[in-house]
């Protein structure tokens, strides 16, 4: 296990993340809610591998999982 970090900023606040080796995110899920990293819609999971497709009322888009996170 690696050291805790800690960051001090001004005179009171104190901010602290214990590093736990490999902190990987989860797999996305069919079904899931997500949102693109950069805002928009709501939109489902309907299919998941390399590239994750998400179904919104607009229609549907494939992204890289990278780009997307869980709402």
């Amino acid at each position: 296990m690696k050291p805790k970090v800690r960051y001090f900023i001004g005179n009171d606040l104190h901010l602290e993340r214990r590093w736990t080796g490999e902190s990987r995110p989860l797999p996305l899920n069919l079904g899931e809610r997500v949102r693109l990293n950069s805002g928009g819609p709501i939109g489902l999971v309907v299919e998941t591998g390399e590239l994750v497709t998400i179904a919104w009322p607009g229609g549907e888009a494939t992204f890289p999982p990278e780009c997307l996170h869980r709402v």
